[in-house]
Order: C-alpha cells, then sequence, then structure tokens
C-alpha cells in the first residue's frame, strides 16, 4: 500500500506545485508507481504534467460533487507510471466550500485516497495555497507532509502557521500524521540571506524533520513547466533535475526505513 504525502505551503510563492510535479516525475522516473491528486483549482499539476485542456475539465472536484467516479478520472502521463487526477474546471464557490464543511467531507477524500493507493507505491497531494478546508482535509487523509518554504526571513517566521496546523490535525483526526520534511526551495548560495535562513532552518529543526538537499534557484523551470514536462525529462542534467532526483531517492529511503519498522512493530505483536 503506497505511501500519501500532502504537499503543502501557508504562503504562496514557494515552488509548491513545482516541486509536487517534479517529484511526481523523479519518482517515476525511478519506477516507483505514481499518482498525485490536484486539489488546487489552478490545475497546475495538469499542466505541468501534460495534460490536455480536455483532460482537465473534470477531476476530483466532479468527484465531490457526485458528478464523476474516481476511476473516470484517472488520467496517464508520458512517463509509464505516473498517473494524475486533476482538479477539474470549478472553482471554490461559496455552494463548494459549503459542501467541503459538511459533516463527513474529510473522510470521503480519506476515502477517495485509500481506495487508489492500493496500487500506486507513492500518493502526492498538491494542496491549495493556504491553510484552508482542503488541505485541513488532506492533512487528514495524508501519512505526512511536506512543506516546501523559501531561505527568507518571511518563510521563516510564518512556519509556525503550518506547523501548529499539523500538530492540531494530529491531535484531533490524524494522529498518525507525521512530517515528511521542511524543504528549502529557491535555495541561492550567492545570497547572504538564503545561507543564513538554511543554517538557522537546519540549527533549529531535528535533523529528520528537514531535508538535506536543497532545491535551487533557476530559470529552467517556466520553459520546462509551460510545454508540460518536469525538467527531469526536460533536462535530466540540470542541476536543479539532479536536485529533485537527489530529493526523491531521500524520500524513498525514508519509506522503506518506515515500512521495515512497520513491519518489525507488526511481528512482534503477532
Amino acid at each position: 500500500m503506497g505511501k500519501v504525502i500532502a504537499i503543502a505551503s501557508q504562503k504562496g510563492g514557494v515552488g509548491k506545485t513545482t516541486t509536487t510535479v517534479n517529484i511526481a516525475a523523479s519518482l517515476a522516473t525511478l519506477r516507483q508507481r505514481t499518482l498525485v491528486i490536484d486539489l488546487d483549482e489552478q490545475n497546475a499539476v495538469g499542466f505541468g504534467l501534460g495534460l490536455s485542456r480536455q483532460q482537465m475539465e473534470s477531476g476530483i472536484y466532479d468527484v465531490f460533487l457526485g458528478r464523476k467516479k474516481l476511476r473516470d478520472i484517472i488520467h496517464s502521463t508520458p512517463l509509464p507510471t505516473l498517473k494524475v487526477i486533476p482538479y477539474g474546471k470549478g472553482t471554490l464557490t461559496d455552494e463548494f466550500e459549503r459542501f467541503v464543511r459538511q459533516k463527513g467531507s474529510a473522510p470521503l477524500l480519506r476515502k477517495y485516497v485509500d481506495a487508489v493507493r492500493k496500487s500506486c507505491d507513492f500518493v502526492l497531494i498538491d494542496c491549495p495555497p493556504g491553510m484552508g478546508d482542503l488541505t485541513i482535509y488532506a492533512l487528514s487523509a495524508c501519512d505526512s507532509v511536506l512543506v516546501p518554504m523559501q531561505p527568507e526571513p518571511l518563510s521563516l517566521k510564518t512556519l509556525t502557521q503550518i506547523l501548529k496546523i499539523i500538530r492540531k490535525v494530529r491531535r484531533n483526526v490524524n494522529p498518525d500524521l507525521i512530517m515528511e520534511g521542511l524543504l528549502l526551495t529557491m535555495y541561492d548560495e550567492n545570497y547572504r540571506i538564503s545561507r543564513e535562513v538554511a543554517k538557522q532552518v537546519w540549527a533549529t529543526f531535528p535533523e529528520e524533520v528537514v531535508f538535506r538537499n536543497v532545491i535551487p534557484r533557476c530559470e529552467e523551470f517556466s520553459s520546462a513547466f509551460a510545454i508540460g514536462r518536469p525538467i527531469i525529462m526536460q533536462d535530466p542534467n540540470a542541476e536543479v533535475a539532479q536536485a529533485y532526483l537527489r530529493l526523491t531517492q531521500e524520500i524513498i529511503k525514508k519509506a522503506k526505513m518506515e515500512a521495515g519498522k512497520a513491519e518489525a512493530a507488526s511481528a512482534d505483536t503477532a
């Protein structure tokens, strides 16, 4: 049964969706069966993974509202082991927000996630910006949360907001939720602020909470995203492509260690 990772941030512009797309593509490149669920109405995941506009007409939005079956909105990508569920064409209207707030909506998302994780090694959930209802539901349905952050003082100051939300979800809804890790994105070694914030993050948080691999600032992202090709496919030798590949290997290693511990604990109780 696959590991479910939500990618979430309380702050926009930190490379959240770019990170989702490139981790997903890197996982698939490493032959991991991967599915991405897009909970962001901008449908950026679909664009980044090469879906057509027609394929993104319907998505998880329509499944929530009972218009589509889950199996009907799972799409293949150019990478054989990578599939994607787009958000769909809907928007976060008052009607939809009222719907997702209704009792039972969070378990409904968990039901969908549990249905697809059986055939996957990894399920990634790209959350909408901020800490709205859909992000909370994603945290309620996942195993871990990955938080991208820019190495800048404002990101560091606002980080406490999402950490409080994660603790609250763990305490009230999903006791098994863990931190996949804090990921420094758009890192530039030439900027003193980047270096200082990175050092502060590594000094403040335990080693198991912060990824050792960082994602460098890179202009190639825009051109690759515009044509629907993750950077690992567009330019696999690029510095940023290799950075995402190393990060993904770190994620796979962690998942294997967790699976080993779970098997050992199960054997002890048998």
